[in-house]
């Protein structure tokens, strides 16, 4: 039977059920102007094309003409919504379950939406939503549970990024990003961090974090795809405010010396250049 089609507009309004409470005596809630994925705890460009996916499947309903539904777009939202490290952890989860629920693992994009689907029932079972427990916590638990060895190398190497690999960065770069890092968490007890790597790290996820969807559009503008033009963004606002003061006062731990920094072959000479360009 062929399937029926609405149009991406009506979709979120049938599929999108953010739970009103009223605030004190008021019986309506105005603040809510339109229903979005966030609202229902779902941040990123790829969170959001599993669900329309999951949604798709249990609806029997084919969404039209939607940005976010198409499989060639998915690994580049992919891209912008995970590091590296948390897009492997994914994968490899995926992975896992579909091996113990012995699901078909022919490619990277047919694991991922068998874990979407078991996430999601995981979800329904437990009466939560995805803002209580994320997509990638339950990718982590999924790894600690099932004692698998990783998935095959050309599947993890579908993880990318629009940014450098951190032993691609220059010494300079490395010190302004984990100062800035430092004056993001000012104040905080324990960090997120405990190396400049791990700080690069925790950029790249604030930054993902930015990014969000808005019925099936992503929403910020400037988010292109395309890596240099993406690494420059990035560039751009993680070494904003940053002051060379900032960068002397980092402490030992979180400091860079020349020496530590490993030359580049001349094939990554040619295939990176000077990425980032801060100042």
């Amino acid at each position: 039977m062929e399937s029926s089609r609405i149009k991406k507009e009506i979709f979120f309004k049938h599929f999108t059920k953010p739970i009103l409470k009223p605030v004190g005596k008021a019986e309506r809630t105005k603040s809510i102007m339109s229903v979005t994925f966030a609202m229902n705890g779902l941040p990123t460009p790829a969170d959001a094309h599993l669900e329309v996916k999951f949604q798709e499947k249990k609806s029997g309903l084919k969404i039209e003409n939607n940005d976010i539904s198409n499989t060639k777009e998915f690994f580049k939202m992919f891209s912008i919504s995970y590091t590296k490290k948390e897009q492997k952890t994914i994968i490899n989860a995926g992975y896992c379950l579909s091996m113990y629920l012995g699901m078909p693992i022919n490619d990277v994009y047919t694991i991922i939406l068998t874990f979407k689907d078991n996430y999601q029932r995981f979800l329904e079972s437990k009466k939560m939503h995805p803002v209580d427990y994320s997509l990638l916590s339950y990718a982590k638990a999924i790894n600690k549970h099932y004692e698998y060895k990783e998935a095959p190398k050309e599947f993890l190497d579908i993880a990318h990024a629009p940014y450098p690999d951190f032993d691609l960065l220059n010494t300079n770069v490395r010190n302004v990003f984990t100062a800035k890092a430092e004056k993001m968490t000012f104040g905080w007890g324990r960090k997120p961090y405990d190396n400049p790597e791990e700080a690069y790290d925790f950029l790249q996820k604030r930054f993902n974090e930015k990014i969000n969807v808005v019925e099936g559009r992503i929403a910020h503008k400037e988010v292109v795809f395309n890596d240099e033009k993406m690494t420059k963004l990035f560039a751009i606002h993680m070494s904003k405010d940053v002051t060379s003061d900032d960068v002397h006062s980092l402490p030992n731990g979180l400091f860079t010396r020349s020496k530590s920094i490993r030359p580049l072959t001349k094939e990554e000479e040619k295939s990176y250049g000077k990425v980032i360009k801060l100042g």
